[in-house]
């Protein structure tokens, strides 16, 4: 396992690394300094580590909790081969047309608006 990242351990901070899901630990008790716990990612993807002094948010929470199973599979483990995904077309029940705007909308006035799009599914045939 390569080192890195240092990041000085601070009595009472805490870290977190909200890719993964977790809270970072000395790697070393007492050795004045946290260690990325990590192996190497040269081709995969890691965050900064966050520190707090205090109790983590409720929401923040929910994070570390949404991201810790979603990233438990390395990135290097998935294929490198690219493949067009299928996008099919699904019918969708129009909606009920209103009868008057909502409180909270804003009216835009009329303009002409230039709108650029690119990628692979937007040409034309």
């Amino acid at each position: 396992m390569a080192i890195q990242m240092k990041v000085p351990a601070t009595q009472g901070v805490r870290y977190f690394d909200f890719y993964h899901g977790e809270e970072l630990k000395p790697d070393v008790p007492g050795c004045g300094a946290l260690v990325d716990p990590f192996p190497d990612r040269s081709q995969g993807v890691r965050s900064r580590p966050r520190a707090t002094t205090g109790e983590l948010s409720v929401q923040l929470k929910a994070v570390l909790a949404r991201m810790k199973p979603l990233t438990s599979t390395p990135l290097a483990s998935f294929s490198h081969e690219w493949k067009i995904l299928p996008q099919p077309i699904v019918s969708i029940k129009p909606t009920e047309p209103a009868t008057s705007a909502p409180d909270d909308m804003v009216k835009i006035p009329p303009a002409d608006f230039g709108f650029e799009v690119a990628g692979i599914e937007n040409r034309r045939l």
